[in-house]
């Protein structure tokens, strides 16, 4: 059994989230075609560039440094638990995902 530091198995889990997503956009695009395709990749990262900027600007004005932090203040105990699921769900998405990719 092999070792490895908190930062190197951060990275090797990050890389298996992004890398799992990477493999979908292919078959999307050829899916809605590629002018389409391209068009819906750059919205979306738009809409995610937007929603990063509201997120880092409601926590700063709420001088709350912590995204579950910010939830719970925003929208009580209820946001709380709703972003500890959804990041608990993205994550196991991640992992199931790359658990399938590599067999």
């Amino acid at each position: 059994v092999g070792s490895s530091s908190v930062l190197g198995a951060s990275f090797n889990f990050i890389n298996s989230i992004v890398g799992a997503g990477i493999v979908g956009i292919p078959f999307a695009v050829q899916e809605c075609g590629f002018f389409l395709g391209i068009c819906l990749l750059v919205f979306v990262a738009f809409l995610i560039d937007r929603g990063a900027i509201m997120i880092v600007d409601c926590g700063m004005k709420a001088q709350k440094y912590d995204f579950e932090e910010l939830a719970e203040s925003l929208l009580g105990s209820n946001g709380y638990h709703a972003v500890l699921l959804s990041m608990f769900l993205f994550a196991y998405g991640g992992q199931t995902a790359y658990m399938v990719i590599i067999g």
